[in-house]
């Protein structure tokens, strides 16, 4: 050992390379004597040798290869990652974590090692995955379902979130390897931002499982009072301190939560929508009658070309065919395409008629911002929805705004409006903006009626088509009454 201490540094790699080879009680301890001080190249003998080394030497050259961190050694000892010998095998794959960060060929070995039949070599290749250093890892395993675990442990915060969404849905939540997996990679540091999930699903199963793996996680604290504090602390402002839930957690906890504020929390009769749409209670039903739409309007399409129109935002295209306003979906653009009148108008009754050759979302904007280059729309739209499901056409949407949905079709009693649209024939839309209300009608149905007070000004009117895989639509008789 002082002999291949004091030594130079090839003297000592090629001292400790002999009692490797020779084997031997000490050779193991010899090791760690080297330092720095071994290379690829002046390793030769120890690799020139190794095929020919007992198990117990392979390991012990391993380790002195992997101290190195030169990916070259990789394929020394590659065979060995299948060796019939666990210890050997499992020796070399660990080896990886300090050699293989950026070798394509090491790295998928050890994905491909995630199905292999023994329960440790798979746990040690996890390890290796979750702690390996460098972006080739992640690139190898970012679209790979059998290293979704891998990816959320290495703190991707797009697999988790993905995880947390595939897992909240009332088909899915039953599924215990899907439960599993959230309650493994469910960090301190995340609870807070999984607790904010109650904000997403309305579905009370879905909220029943999001509160088991709270309560689970929290429970592992075992301290009363820290359970509490972490509890508050998650939940604050997002569970009212008198919900079902909070109740549930302090009693199965039997911790205190009534120091966390008492506040109405969001309720939606359609679930399914309960992330995007209004709570029930915000919105006013909407019941006035429509007005007259025959008498004093003044027609913004000629029937003949898009005078008085420009394109902004994205790709889709926008021509007339047949006296009508074809809107057409470019399935390449990312952005939002917008038919907007040059003209801008405060208080007005706006009519069109519409009808999609191909199902794909719309909608109608008033009082619309543009931006200087014509690249950003903002303000109020009014939904034309393709959804057999959701039905929120006539529903009021802040396209580019912080608060999204102002007005959804999400209430019971609102069931005659989301009726009201036809998906394969023509549909007569009639929106008001008079002063701070907004109120739609869609086939002569009542379907919103929104106080806005922050939006009342004057804007563009556009006609939408969505960025998204598909959608045509046809606009006719387009008009408008100012008031």
């Amino acid at each position: 050992g002082l002999r291949a201490v004091y030594a130079e540094p090839a003297d000592r790699v090629e001292y400790i390379d002999a009692m490797i080879i020779k084997g031997g009680p000490v050779a193991d301890a010899a090791v760690r004597s080297l330092g720095g001080a071994r290379t690829f190249d002046n390793s030769y003998k120890l690799i020139a040798a190794y095929p020919k080394l007992s198990d117990k030497s392979k390991m012990i050259a391993i380790n002195s290869f992997a101290q190195t961190g030169d990916a070259k050694f990789l394929k020394i000892f590659a065979a060995d990652m299948d060796s019939e010998n666990t210890d050997l095998r499992r020796t070399a794959l660990f080896a990886c974590l300090f050699l293989a960060p950026e070798d394509k060929d090491a790295i998928q070995k050890l994905i491909s090692l995630l199905k292999d039949a023994d329960p440790a070599i798979v746990k040690i290749c996890e390890k290796v995955l979750v702690d390996i250093r460098g972006p080739l890892a992640d690139k190898l395993m970012a679209n790979n379902p059998e290293c979704r675990k891998i990816m959320i442990m290495r703190g991707s915060a797009q697999h988790r979130k993905a995880l947390w969404k595939e897992f909240f849905t009332p088909e899915n939540i039953s599924k215990k390897d899907l439960e599993t997996m959230i309650e493994k990679t469910l960090y301190w540091h995340d609870l807070r931002e999984f607790a904010q999930q109650y904000n997403s699903y309305g579905d009370e199963a879905v909220r029943m499982a999001l509160t088991k793996i709270i309560i689970k996680k929290i429970v592992t604290m075992k301290e009363k009072e820290k359970m509490q504090e972490i509890a508050i602390e998650a939940l604050s402002g997002i569970l009212s301190a008198d919900s079902a839930e909070a109740k549930f957690i302090a009693e199965k906890l039997k911790i205190d939560l009534s120091s966390m504020p008492t506040f109405a929390m969001k309720s939606v009769w359609q679930k399914k929508y309960f992330s995007r749409a209004v709570s029930d209670e915000k919105m006013k039903a909407a019941s006035t009658a429509q007005p007259d739409i025959a008498q004093g309007f003044t027609a913004l399409f000629n029937g003949k070309d898009l005078s008085g129109w420009a394109v902004k935002g994205g790709g889709a295209k926008f021509s007339v065919d047949g006296g009508e306003i074809l809107g057409v979906c470019d399935p390449e653009s990312r952005q939002n395409t917008f038919l907007c009148t040059e003209k801008t108008y405060k208080n007005f009754v706006f009519v069109c008629e519409f009808k999609w050759d191909v199902l794909g979302n719309s909608g109608v904007m008033v009082r619309a911002d543009v931006s200087e280059d014509g690249k950003k729309i903002s303000g109020p739209q009014v939904e034309i929805d393709e959804g057999k499901d959701r039905r929120w056409t006539g529903g009021i949407y802040g396209e580019g705004l912080k608060d999204a949905w102002k007005y959804s079709l999400s209430r019971e009693d609102q069931e005659a409006s989301r009726s009201a649209v036809k998906l394969d024939g023509w549909n007569t839309l009639v929106i008001m903006c008079a002063d701070s209300r907004y109120m739609t009608w869609v086939n002569g149905v009542p379907c919103a009626d929104l106080d806005w007070p922050e939006w009342e000004k004057a804007g563009y009117i556009g006609l939408q088509i969505h960025a998204g895989k598909q959608g045509q639509l046809r606009f006719r008789n387009v008009k408008i009454k100012e008031l």
